[in-house]
């Protein structure tokens, strides 16, 4: 067999592939990086092929990935289609040949879908077209570089002989073989989901698997950072056994788990198995996402969330509660909260396949097109996490990347950054383009805060602050920007043992709070403006659950644990549920109930360190947020809508471990080694410091001025 990938530019140059590196290499899965050049030898763009041997098969999954590593042009903080810097192909393709053959023809079988049967094509050429998903064709969601939609064909088409036979969705399986040979055989995963795509045997017998085909005569736009990608079995052997093993794996791509054995293990602290779980109200939201007609599922074909570049995102339908039925507003929710994790714990505690397709498709997506996978752009942004769709408005061309004109304007930042999710992803599934991005994003993390990389570095240099700013750019204490930079350290920590990750992490944690820290000065209870702390108390719980398993019972452990108490006994004192006081919230909606979900977290995670009058304290407020979450939101007729609904997956699923006195059942956390500390350090930004520095040195260069004007008026005069 001989496997090659073809790009055809929109300038009418090919590209082919030049062997560059190993980007991560592993036993049984790699991931290799390749440079796809032109006739020049000059670099376009760079094709990921990821190949991962099936055991006991003698099969392989591939992933083959375009990224476009350019950076994009995003003036004004701007990121829309039709930038001068996308790459511009007309067609890409993954073309597999059996060895040539002079004295045999080869013939193909194919199976359009998993409900037909395999259809014996002989020596003749075929296509197979899915260029629509099946339903409304008008989306708003698609959109060209002019701002209009496309016309597609709906369904597919295959086309063979003389004959048009139509279908709707594709799932399609092709075998080629040569008298005496081994069969070749393929299945194209997500074929009709991540439309327009094709599937051909050309009259030399080779087959031609077209994941960018080239249709309604204009180009493919791949954004500067952005990646397209493509997934297909190969099966070699006898042809008989390549359709039975193609057939089989077509309709079964789910893992098995037992929730049982997964909650035991307590690789995710305070996990139970669904089925034990009592909380049947909290459960019954969370099931929204997975069954009804106001399903992530459902939503998908509402908005039409599908073809190469948006499947597997959730429609952020919240943002779009009032605008017309016929008319939805598209908004992107790029795995905000964390959705990729939250819909793999909920898989994990209850082994429902359902769960895993919906991680495994928002994964891919938010790998593919919501990191910007670029090393040229500014540090803060390289290998970033683009925002969800900013609030109030359709995404229009902005597609994925939140600004679209009009808007403020902005890039990606610590503000939106989930990799935690991806490191699940990755444990679960051995996929290795998600381990790349987890170690990306912890690099983006410690880049962003390099003072020698930005504009400022001539008049201040230091560190940036970028990362611990939250809500203004002057307020570094306890917010999201922390609570996701901490999050995204101690995850690629978790990925790589490098230590770099979690010296920065405990670097941030120090800037951040402090166990002497005057809480009342914060003002946190100003709800519209400071409710995101409590990630920032989220993240130190996980931090210090990491450092007990690392035995490190350090000054930095005793620093954080002293300060989660703190911050709990303030907690137990003053905190309520958003939605008793509406009048400090600019919009009282089913949000605010759902993000009280968090204070449960927190008040849990002060549990398993406080003393035994502290613990039954945090329990009792931790039951009792609980309880009003879930009954305020319940009193809502938006409580399936997408916003709550994430927050909830990954918040309030530990209550039934501590509900059910299993806290006792575990070691007690060790007590901290180290009780004093020194003050904490006021921090600046860079920003803060240049301007400051800018002022000085127009002070001394206008005293100087002056000094000089009167020496010189003074000579003057005497003469």
């Amino acid at each position: 067999m001989v496997l090659s990938i073809v790009v055809e530019l929109d300038c009418g140059k090919t590209l082919e592939l030049q062997p560059n590196r190993t980007l991560i290499d592993q036993t049984q899965t790699t991931l290799n990086e390749l440079d796809m050049i032109d006739a020049r030898g000059v670099v376009h763009c760079r094709c990921l092929v990821q190949v991962k041997p099936l055991p006991d098969t003698g099969c392989q999954a591939w992933t083959i990935i375009l990224r476009n590593h350019k950076l994009a042009s995003h003036a004004g903080g701007i990121w829309e289609l039709g930038d001068p810097k996308s790459l511009r192909i007309k067609c890409g393709s993954v073309r597999l040949n059996l060895h040539k053959d002079t004295t045999n023809a080869a013939k193909s079988l194919v199976k359009p879908d998993v409900k037909s049967e395999w259809s014996n094509q002989h020596e003749q050429e075929w296509r197979l077209e899915q260029l629509g998903s099946g339903e409304d064709s008008q989306s708003s969601i698609h959109r060209n570089p002019f701002g209009t939609g496309r016309d597609r064909k709906i369904g597919y088409h295959f086309y063979f002989l003389d004959k048009d036979v139509q279908g709707r969705r594709a799932t399609p399986s092709a075998v080629i073989e040569r008298g005496g040979e081994r069969a070749l055989g393929i299945h194209c995963i997500n074929f009709w989901q991540k439309f327009p795509q094709s599937l051909t045997v050309k009259p030399d017998s080779s087959l031609h698997y077209e994941f960018l085909p080239y249709t309604h005569n204009e180009a493919h736009e791949v954004q500067g950072g952005e990646q397209i990608s493509c997934e297909f079995l190969l099966a070699q052997g006898a042809a008989t056994k390549v359709q039975s093993f193609l057939d089989g794996y077509a309709q079964l791509q789910t893992l098995n788990v037992d929730p049982e054995w997964i909650t035991k293990s307590r690789v995710i602290p305070w996990l139970t198995p669904r089925n034990e779980d009592d909380q049947q109200s909290y459960l019954a939201l969370v099931d929204q996402a997975i069954t009804g007609p106001q399903s992530f599922f459902a939503k998908r074909e509402q908005i039409g969330q599908y073809g190469w570049r948006h499947f597997g995102d959730v429609w952020g339908d919240h943002e779009a509660i009032h605008s017309p039925p016929d008319e939805p507003l598209v908004s992107h929710y790029n795995n905000q909260y964390d959705m990729v994790l939250g819909l793999g714990i909920n898989y994990l505690r209850s082994g429902d396949p359902r769960w895993f397709e919906l991680m495994r498709d928002l994964a891919r997506h938010v790998i593919d097109i919501d990191i910007y996978h670029t090393d040229e752009d500014l540090a803060c942004y390289n290998h970033g996490m683009f925002w969800h769709t900013v609030h109030y408005v359709d995404a229009g061309l902005s597609t994925h990347r939140s600004y679209p004109k009009g808007t403020c304007g902005g890039g990606p930042s610590s503000g939106h950054a989930y990799n935690r999710g991806l490191y699940l992803y990755y444990c679960l599934t051995g996929d290795l383009t998600a381990k790349e991005a987890v170690i990306n994003m912890g690099e983006w993390m410690i880049a962003s805060e390099d003072g020698s990389k930005t504009k400022y570095r001539y008049l201040a240099g230091g560190e940036t602050g970028l990362t611990t700013a939250s809500g203004t750019e002057d307020y570094h204490g306890p917010g999201r920007g922390p609570a996701n930079c901490v999050e995204v350290l101690v995850t690629a920590f978790e990925a790589t043992h490098e230590r770099r990750f979690m010296d920065q992490a405990e670097h941030i944690i120090r800037r951040v709070v402090h166990p002497e820290q005057d809480i009342e000065a914060l003002d946190l209870l100003d709800s519209e403006n400071k409710w995101f702390y409590l990630m920032f108390l989220q993240a130190l719980g996980r931090y210090l659950e990491l450092k007990i398993s690392l035995k490190e019972i350090d000054e930095m452990y005793s620093y954080a644990r002293i300060t989660l108490l703190r911050y709990a006994d303030w907690m137990a004192i003053h905190e309520y549920p958003f939605l008793d006081k509406p009048e400090k919230l600019e919009f009282p909606t089913e949000t605010w109930a759902a993000q009280d979900m968090r204070k449960v977290e927190v008040f849990q995670w002060a549990a398993r360190h406080g003393s035994e009058h502290q613990k039954q304290i945090f329990l009792e407020k931790a039951s009792f947020f609980f309880n009003e979450s879930v009954r305020q939101l319940n009193e809502f007729e938006t409580k399936s809508l997408c916003r709550p609904i994430a927050l909830l997956l990954t918040n309030g699923y530990s209550h039934d471990f501590f509900a059910s006195g299993q806290l006792d059942k575990m070691t007690p956390s060790p007590p901290p080694s180290v009780t004093t500390f020194a003050p904490q350090k006021t921090f600046r930004s860079q920003k803060a410091r240049a301007i400051r520095n800018a002022k000085i040195i127009l002070g001394c260069v206008g005293f100087l001025s002056i000094l000089l004007m009167v020496i010189v008026l003074t000579i003057l005069l005497r003469g």
